[in-house]
């Protein structure tokens, strides 16, 4: 049960960080929508943030600034007005680039290593192996999430 103040919220707002990873909070829209016709009423309540009165504030005031207009105005106007929300989204997206980049040199090192005879190879190039996996697997996910969200 929520409190007054958080009444407003949206499933998706409310919802534990394991549901919104795995898109839990959207098995009851499914079911709904199996079983019956979807309508506008039966959609959760968005976001106030993706509402499009506080982006119209925003935008509005940038293009009011501008004193000459221009043929791609509108859209530097838009640029700029949303540049945090489309900021937010460059180093996750830049991080992924890196991870991916990563993943074909980890490959050709992990066969280096299995194929090579014992002597060649110690264990903690193993264990170091293991580790750069993890770090890669695990990066290229928490990225992937990070510019998506």
């Amino acid at each position: 049960m929520l409190l007054v103040a958080w009444k407003h919220l949206g499933v998706e707002s409310t919802s534990g960080v394991l549901s919104r990873a795995i898109f839990w909070w959207i098995n009851d829209l499914m079911i709904l929508g199996f079983k019956t016709m979807l309508s506008i009423d039966s959609m959760y309540t968005t976001d106030r943030e993706l509402g499009s009165e506080r982006l119209e504030v925003g935008l509005k005031k940038v293009w009011e600034m501008k004193e000459k207009k221009g043929r791609y105005d509108l859209l530097f106007c838009l640029i700029q007005s949303l540049k945090f929300p489309i900021l937010l989204g460059v180093f996750p997206r830049i991080c992924l680039s890196g991870f991916k980049f990563a993943q074909p040199f980890l490959i050709h090192r992990v066969i280096n290593y299995v194929s090579a005879e014992d002597h060649l190879e110690t264990k903690n190039s193993g264990y170091g192996l293991i580790g750069a996996t993890a770090i890669i697997y695990i990066g290229i996910s928490v990225s992937s999430s990070g510019y998506e969200l």
